[in-house]
This record gives C-alpha cells, sequence and structure tokens, in this order.
C-alpha cells in the first residue's frame, strides 16, 4: 500500500491509522496480519512498512513519531554543526563506502543511541535513557532465547 505524500505528522498519522485498521479487520475474520519486517514464515515474502520523508527514509520498527523526531533533530544538529551532507547519492546508496555504517542490529543500535549527543539533546537524557532501558530489556529477552540456527547447530554438538 503507497499513500500520497502527506505534510507533517500526517504521514506518521496515515501509517497507525492503517495498520491498526488491517490488524483489527483481519482479527475480526479469524486472520492475523503483520507488518513486522521479518517474519521468518516459510515461503512468505514481506517489505515490513517504512516511511519516507523528502530527504530520508527508513524502516522504523514499531514508532513513527519517534522515527520522524530523530530525523528532524538529526538535520538539525547538522545544521546546527555546518554538517556537510555531501553529494547526494545516484548509485546504490546500500554500497557507500565512505560514511559510517548503519547499526545492523538491535544492540547496535541501543549502542548508537546511548553515545548520540544529537538525540540525547533533542528528546533529553530522560527520554533516551528510559527508551534505552526498554529496548535493553527487549533485548535481555531476545538473548535469553534458544534460536533454531543455534538448536540445530550445537544441539547433537554438545
Amino acid at each position: 500500500m503507497t499513500f500520497n505524500p502527506l505534510n507533517g505528522l500526517a504521514a506518521a498519522d496515515s501509517l497507525l491509522l492503517f495498520r491498526s485498521a488491517v490488524k483489527h479487520l483481519m482479527r475480526r475474520h479469524g486472520l492475523l496480519a503483520s507488518f513486522m519486517a521479518k517474519p521468518a514464515l516459510p515461503n512468505v515474502y514481506s517489505s515490513g512498512w517504512h516511511l519516507h520523508q523528502s530527504l530520508w527514509s527508513g524502516e522504523p520498527s514499531a514508532n513513527p513519531y519517534l522515527y520522524m523526531a530523530s530525523q528532524i533533530y538529526a538535520g538539525l544538529g547538522g545544521i546546527r554543526k555546518g554538517t556537510d551532507p555531501g553529494e547526494p547519492v545516484r548509485d546504490d546508496p546500500y554500497r557507500q563506502t565512505d560514511r559510517p555504517a548503519m547499526p545492523r542490529s538491535l544492540m547496535e543500535a541501543v549502542e548508537a543511541l546511548d553515545g548520540s549527543v544529537v538525540l540525547r539533546d533533542g528528546f533529553g537524557d530522560r527520554f533516551v535513557d528510559h527508551f534505552l532501558l526498554i529496548k535493553r530489556a527487549e533485548i535481555g529477552r531476545f538473548l535469553a532465547h534458544v534460536t533454531d540456527w543455534e538448536h540445530r547447530e550445537y544441539f547433537e554438538m554438545y
């Protein structure tokens, strides 16, 4: 589903309204709808959901409001510091090697957020620390679970 471009928070509002409506409608019919980026279901391909802005695009895992706010704070931080954004990327943006790599896991993202002066200035230390507490608890629950890969890899070995 693609929505026309919207101003301000209307994009986040529309995304959450659509997601909620689809989930409720499917539940009424005894079905399950998921917007999870990688549900790991057999014979199912997914793209999750994503939110595009005029200068940025990304795939927030849950909260488009936090995503949009983080992009605004990052942009304002760059303007305040006079950061040169460089030339527009015309090729595959995933093949950039002259820029720092984005976090590849929730664990890496949590550490990056913890050390981000720009986002701490924008959201405030109290908010960031509380958010990190929640995400670290989520990571703890994930790490406490034995994955299918671990079971296949180690069950017979040990």
